[in-house]
């Protein structure tokens, strides 16, 4: 079976969609910035599942890094599917913005995603079936919120690019984005354990819950698989009805 990359596989929506892609089958190699212990783990779940796993330290803002690690696991892997997950919020009201610290965000939400594209193409087109990209976006690209003016740009891009690399690289290679609402994950720990914050996000959810992480696995998960086939291009919410919600009639 093929290997499947995730960035920022250690914990959270990552890891919830490296064992989910193993659960289907694949070997799964996955990056982490910090986290070594929670990279152990998933690696262990991983394993569990009776498939191959590594683990690679790579920071995303070092594009140089990046692309490096793109050429090395064409060659030694051969991915047939990549899921750009890894990714950073800072929150800052315009005022505010640092834009060194800008420049950075973009280079590991936006550009780190593009540079490990371009580095995998041509292994995930070198498959039987075609190979498939999963950007992970997020609800703020498409609802706005105060103070996320840089993050809300940085996953902006990558519904651009999945369009654009839809076409540009059909039909050996699938690319599709998923939209993530809010998720009982450590990057929400400290607002969903304040009740007067959960309830509040959970108001603005029809379904009237936070996700649990392996709900969006499940998705990025038959992206991946032949069961989505026919499916480039396509940008997708999973968010208990929330940009439904914000929708103007």
């Amino acid at each position: 079976m093929s290997w499947a990359v995730v960035t920022g596989g250690s914990r959270g929506l990552g890891a919830a969609a490296a064992i989910a892609l193993a659960e289907d089958g694949h070997d799964v190699l996955f990056t982490f910035r910090r986290q070594g212990k929670a990279a152990e783990r998933t690696v262990s779940e991983i394993e569990q599942r009776g498939r191959e796993a590594e683990a690679v330290q790579l920071e995303l803002d070092d594009l140089q890094a990046v692309t490096e690690f793109a050429r090395q696991s064409s060659k030694r892997r051969c991915p047939a599917v990549l899921v750009n997950n890894g990714g950073e919020a800072f929150p800052d009201v315009l005022d505010a913005v640092s834009l060194p610290e800008a420049e950075r965000l973009l280079r590991v939400n936006t550009l780190a995603p593009l540079a490990l594209i371009q580095g995998l193409a041509g292994a995930l087109a070198s498959h039987d079936r075609a190979g498939a990209v999963i950007n992970v976006s997020s609800i703020v690209a498409r609802g706005g919120s105060r103070g996320s003016s840089v993050y809300a740009i940085s996953k902006s891009g990558l519904h651009g690019m999945t369009r654009t690399l839809a076409v540009e690289l059909a039909p050996r290679v699938r690319v599709n984005t998923v939209i993530p609402g809010v998720f009982d994950t450590d990057m929400n720990a400290e607002a969903l354990s304040n009740e007067k914050k959960a309830s509040a996000a959970e108001a603005l959810i029809p379904l009237g819950r936070v996700g649990a992480p392996g709900e969006c696995a499940q998705l990025v998960s038959f992206l991946a698989s032949p069961r989505a086939s026919y499916v480039t291009g396509a940008i997708i919410p999973v968010d208990g009805g929330v940009l439904a919600r914000l929708a103007l009639p």
